[in-house]
């Protein structure tokens, strides 16, 4: 019985990877190498706190203004990505955010920090729709999903060493977290051009499907979908980025207002919050491909729609608890939502631009995390500030609130380009 178990289980696995491109495993081991090195980002919170003695407030406005770099640098890589290609896009800007975590190690005023973290952060997050763009360059359109969620799990899995081993440095010293950093992100960009030629083209399997009887429907839905300008022009789309952008607010508040209040009210030490980072990833590493195969038939905007509660629901429920354990199952909650909505969300994106169009659409994608991250630490400071448990009230209202809201949309709005018929009559 356990041995039929055990196969079964690796039947799953092996099911839940099939068929995704050599070129996106490539792609996702580079990322695996930089996200290994993810430190600084998880404890800026606490270093603008208690290393450099800032206030609380001032910490949140350092953040929006790495999330202000984040808008211009997400519109940046996407459109510079339709212009000179995604692999340099994400070459440059990895050997650029190398060089800033060096730079921002050694700032100490508000006026510098303030500066490095926007200039940071344009560089940084032009990586992000640039690599989304990669993935599915060298994907057909029915693996999206999957080569998105690989893609992630590989993030995941370097983020599972990253934050888990800068909290052991950072409770040593925090300097160590700024130059790690900025090893790993050279070492993706020298993985890069060693495997990617300047001129690889996207693999043959990019090929769009062969049309046979029960497609007609869905080619021409592509090829109404085709005639779109770009994410401005699509109502569907700006009402799904309006509700994660709701969700983000809530998300970002993971490296604002959270860091503090699991020192303040829950006591943890620096290291213990490492290891709740830790499980968030290990979670993810261990579940999320297998989920997301098995959801591949369901319709897209009511996983997102379940995800995106799931996610805000695990901030929401802090106030009602205390401890390490308590942490945890926080931890857990909104990382099933974060399995659920964040490779759904982007190959939803993907679905709903075509070859011309796709560098914005994920452009306009990372731009909405990029948005959040500028004002979601502000709110939530402020907040903080007035009423430590209101942070995590409205997290729970914001839960509900897009909940209804993806229901709704996908009530209302037409199936997601590249959808399977199976899931349309879901």
């Amino acid at each position: 019985m356990l041995l039929h178990a055990i196969q079964a289980i690796g039947r799953t696995y092996r099911d839940a990877f099939a068929g995704v491109p050599r070129n996106v495993w490539l792609l996702s081991f580079v990322l695996l190498v930089n996200r290994s090195g993810t430190m600084v980002l998880p404890f800026l919170a606490l270093y603008f706190s208690q290393e450099l003695g800032f206030e609380k407030s001032t910490t949140g406005y350092f953040l929006a203004s790495y999330g202000l770099g984040g808008i211009i640098g997400a519109f940046l890589g996407g459109f510079l990505t339709g212009k000179i290609g995604s692999i340099r896009v994400q070459v440059f800007s990895l050997f650029g955010t190398a060089a800033g975590f060096v730079v921002l190690s050694q700032m100490k005023t508000f006026w510098s920090i303030t500066i490095c973290l926007l200039l940071l952060s344009v560089i940084a997050e032009a990586v992000r729709p640039a690599n989304s763009t990669a993935i599915t360059e060298h994907s057909p359109k029915e693996k999206f999903r999957q080569s998105l969620a690989l893609n992630r799990l590989m993030v995941n899995l370097g983020m599972s060493i990253g934050p888990t081993v800068g909290g052991f440095l950072a409770f040593w010293n925090y300097q160590l977290l700024f130059f790690v950093d900025a090893a790993t992100c050279a070492s993706a960009a020298v993985l890069l051009i060693v495997i990617f030629d300047r001129k690889s083209k996207p693999a043959d399997d990019t090929a769009e499907p062969a049309v046979d009887e029960n497609s007609e429907a869905l080619v021409i839905q592509d090829q109404e979908q085709s005639r779109v300008g770009g994410p401005l022009s699509d109502p569907v789309f700006i009402c799904y980025w309006l509700l994660m952008f709701l969700t983000a607010i809530v998300f970002f508040q993971l490296l604002a207002t959270k860091p503090i209040y699991l020192r303040e009210k829950f006591e943890l030490a620096e290291w213990q919050i490492g290891l709740a980072f830790g499980l968030n990833t290990a979670l993810i590493v261990m579940l999320e491909m297998v989920l997301v195969k098995s959801l591949e038939h369901v319709r897209t905007l009511r996983v997102i729609a379940w995800g995106c509660f799931l996610s805000c629901l695990g901030f929401g429920i802090l106030p009602y608890g205390f401890g390490f354990a308590y942490c945890l199952l926080s931890v857990t909650i909104w990382t099933f939502g974060e399995i659920l909505s964040m490779p759904t969300s982007m190959a939803f994106t993907a679905e709903r631009s075509n070859r011309s169009n796709r560098g914005m659409y994920m452009g306009a994608y990372t731009m909405c995390y990029a948005v959040a991250f500028m004002v979601g630490p502000v709110i939530g400071t402020a907040i903080y500030q007035i009423d430590r448990e209101w942070v995590w009230h409205s997290c729970s209202i914001v839960a509900v609130v897009v909940l209804i809201g993806f229901y709704v949309l996908d009530w209302v709005g037409p199936v997601p380009t590249g959808q399977s018929n199976n899931a349309a009559n879901q």
